[in-house]
């Protein structure tokens, strides 16, 4: 899934030079395939969540800015600090990290 960015810096992905939101998006779409989720709609729903997260805060999803349960926790109060996403959103958006955070952590 590829969108259109203007506030993220391009990130080489194989031999062409593609937008990425997602550091490891593969990587992660096999995460939770293998994790027993195989139902398409919950990928997409996670990778919209983090796409999202990565679109309202102006950071790429990586190791470095997700990576924790406290990035997890910092993120999310950005996020509702904005004032202008509902609390179900970011729910959502939390449920995404703490996968993306489990995927990056080997668990």
């Amino acid at each position: 899934m590829e969108w259109a960015l203007s506030l993220l810096r391009v990130e080489p992905n194989d031999a062409s030079m593609e937008w990425r939101v997602i550091k490891y998006q593969s990587e992660f779409e096999g995460y939770i395939r293998d994790g027993g989720d195989k139902q398409a709609a919950s990928l997409k729903s996670y990778l919209a969540s983090l796409n999202s997260v990565s679109k309202h805060l102006g950071i790429n999803i990586d190791a470095r800015t997700l990576g924790s349960n406290e990035d997890i926790d910092a993120l999310a109060d950005r996020l509702s600090g904005m004032g202008r996403i509902s609390e179900k959103n970011i729910k959502h958006y939390r449920s995404a990290m703490q996968q993306y955070v489990n995927m990056v952590n080997g668990k």
